[in-house]
């Protein structure tokens, strides 16, 4: 083969080093741009779950203005529903938005509203189910007001802006004035949130809670030694699993996607003046 051949064929094209340099300078860009990618995407349905909490309190407050009172929680079995149904005695405390009976659009298959952090199974079901807490009592012991009316908040007609009060009735002064509501604490705690350095967020003065559980919401589905979920996290999750009285207070801080003390929950919760003045402006008390 002449020189000239020799030089053709060289500069027809490249070696096999050169195509994996090459190769490998793809790889880098394309890593380089999927990590900001990725980012948008978490950011996007960080802020998509936040809309829907808003829009979740939202419901809450409306539901209340017509009906006098907060919906119970719904519970797993409950399909989406209050449970049960109509109020009074709560089935559980601290369970699912009851999307169903609020007729939120967006529910899954089993009438549940789930964050865009969840994982849909076979039947349609959504693995990170919008929770919900009211404070509450399965055995009717929450009393407010004097004489105490039992689960004034869940109870339709026990809420009056008369005065004086009727007989079986609590005031809008009674809800405002009184405590023993839900706390949320910037930190969790085996019991409360008392201790030094840890603040309260809403001082016994959360008539109820909408929360998300975020990002890593879905490995409550996983067994208890492949979780991951912080102390503060924890803190939220127990309050789910406890049927009543249980624990009444939440966590709720900045998000922190890194270390063992990570946290990625959102909530949001409704204050006795929020309530009140939502359901006096909508006429529904005089």
């Amino acid at each position: 083969m002449s020189p000239a051949m020799t030089t053709l064929r060289h500069q027809g094209g490249f070696s096999l080093v050169e195509l994996a340099l090459g190769l490998v300078i793809v790889a880098t860009l394309l890593a380089g741009l999927l990590v900001p990618l990725a980012s948008q995407v978490e950011q996007r349905r960080w802020d998509e779950t936040r809309r829907l909490l808003e829009e979740a309190r939202e419901a809450l407050l409306a539901f209340a203005a017509v009906n006098a009172r907060l919906p119970c929680p719904a519970t797993d079995a409950s399909n989406g529903a209050e449970a049960p149904p109509g109020g009074g005695a709560c089935s559980v405390q601290a369970g699912f938005l009851p999307a169903a009976t609020l007729g939120l659009s967006g529910v899954d298959a089993q009438g549940y509203l789930s964050d865009p952090f969840g994982l849909v199974d076979g039947t349609g079901a959504n693995s990170n189910r919008i929770r919900y807490a009211v404070r509450s009592s399965v055995d009717g012991s929450f009393t407010v007001g004097a004489p105490p009316i039992p689960n004034a908040l869940t109870t339709s007609g026990t809420i009056s802006g008369i005065s004086p009060v009727p007989a079986g009735k609590v005031s809008l002064q009674a809800i405002a004035g009184s405590d023993g509501y839900l706390t949320v604490c910037a930190r969790a705690t085996a019991v409360d949130c008392t201790e030094p350095g840890n603040h309260r967020l809403a001082n016994g003065n959360a008539l109820a809670v909408v929360f998300s559980l975020g990002p890593n919401g879905p490995m409550v589905l996983l067994p208890p030694a492949e979780q991951r979920f912080s102390p503060d996290e924890l803190g939220n999750i127990g309050n789910h699993l406890t049927a009543a009285p249980g624990k009444l207070y939440f966590v709720n801080r900045p998000r922190d996607s890194e270390g063992v003390d990570h946290f990625d929950d959102q909530l949001l919760w409704i204050s006795p003046s929020t309530l009140l003045a939502r359901m006096i402006a909508a006429g529904t008390l005089p």
